[in-house]
């Protein structure tokens, strides 16, 4: 359960008044992230920062998360979601970084905005079901009473977890099952 970032989704949504410059640089930055070069890409996207449109910006602050800057990253799609409040990636990023801190409740509420935004997005579906696992695994694992065992309790703990695990062996998930991130 990773966060993924649909990049060729993403770059047909956000053709949102792009000027030839920010869409160089915008490219720029995608080939430096493609190249692994997150040093290279969050410099890219520094330099164009000032006046840049949606989908620069976007792809700045998927730098800054995969630069594990969280609070930088999260300020950043804040932001978009302030200017451009009808796009849901940038409340599906705000999600994978509130999940990996474990703030499951937020991650619930920015892809539920999400997909009020666009009831079809596949990808911020799956990741809600994923949320909505996350929280349900940790309410069931917060009412089990070790004194008194309910079986059918620990079943459902059990299969939560072993879903959460699947998700991890498919390479789909962090190798922390009790709190696996969602996909960017």
């Amino acid at each position: 359960m990773k966060l993924r970032l649909q990049l060729a989704r993403l770059l047909s949504i956000m053709v949102i008044g792009i000027g030839s410059a920010h869409a160089d640089a915008a490219n720029d930055v995608q080939r430096f992230i493609a190249q692994g070069n997150l040093p290279g890409a969050l410099q890219r996207a520094e330099a164009s920062a000032k006046g840049a449109d949606a989908r620069l910006r976007f792809l700045h602050g998927v730098v800054l998360m995969d630069m594990m800057r969280d609070a930088q990253a999260l300020q950043m799609f804040t932001t978009l979601t302030q200017d451009y409040p009808q796009l849901p990636e940038p409340y599906n990023n705000i999600a994978a970084i509130h999940s990996r801190a474990g703030r499951w409740d937020l991650a619930r509420v920015a892809l539920e905005t999400a997909l009020r935004n666009d009831p079809s997005h596949l990808l911020v579906r799956e990741n809600l079901g994923d949320v909505y696992l996350q929280l349900a695994l940790s309410s069931w694992q917060g009412s089990a009473r070790p004194e008194r065992p309910d079986p059918i309790l620990q079943r459902k703990i059990r299969v939560a977890i072993e879903l959460v695990a699947r998700s991890v062996r498919d390479g789909r998930g962090s190798s922390d099952v009790t709190t696996p991130p969602l996909q960017r």
